[in-house]
């Protein structure tokens, strides 16, 4: 399993300077936010099971630049459904990272039913061009860094973390968030 900051660290190490991340909210977004905040991450605030339907319309929109989305697996089985209309559109810039801790881990880590099928083999069903599931920081950092045409999915096992530690909210206000977010696509 996963320590899911090394997760974050690792996507963060892996993302370049043009890249649009699309963060799922709760303890994700909050991670992200604490360990490299910049103005072309967006952090879904309030909206669970949406970071898909948004990183998909990112990706078709900017296709020179690579977008990747990054939700838990409570946000990914929420909206399913999107993973057909991402396989169907096929954004080849495209890199959806679950980080799957078999929990609603943001909402007070209740159970949920993820280990009982496989997010990478729904996405290879429903038309994505890549999908992988890892379970040890090493092979996911080297599938971060390896060449990917999308959209891939990348489902990464994770532990369920210790609330203690939590890093707080992401603090900026929705409309500023949306703003500096929509003026990084102009760069």
């Amino acid at each position: 399993m996963i320590d899911r900051r090394d997760a974050i660290s690792a996507i963060i190490e892996a993302t370049n300077p043009n890249d649009l991340i699309v963060a799922s909210l709760g303890m994700i977004s909050r991670e992200l936010h604490a360990a490299r905040d910049r103005a072309t991450n967006f952090y879904m605030i309030g909206s669970m099971g949406l970071a898909s339907a948004v990183g998909l319309g990112v990706a078709l929109l900017n296709a020179d630049r690579r977008v990747t989305i990054v939700e838990g697996d409570g946000s990914a089985m929420m909206s399913l459904g999107n993973f057909v209309t991402i396989g169907q559109e096929a954004p080849k810039n495209l890199l959806h990272i679950i980080l799957d801790n078999e929990s609603y881990e943001s909402t007070g880590g209740q159970p949920s039913v993820s280990g009982n099928f496989d997010f990478s083999a729904i996405g290879l069903k429903t038309g994505y061009a890549n999908g992988k599931t890892v379970s040890d920081l090493k092979d996911f950092s080297e599938t971060l860094h390896s060449p990917h045409p999308g959209p891939y999915l990348l489902c990464a096992k994770t532990r369920l973390e210790d609330h203690q530690s939590a890093p707080p909210r992401v603090a900026i206000p929705p409309e500023q968030m949306m703003a500096r977010f929509r003026n990084s696509l102009k760069d």
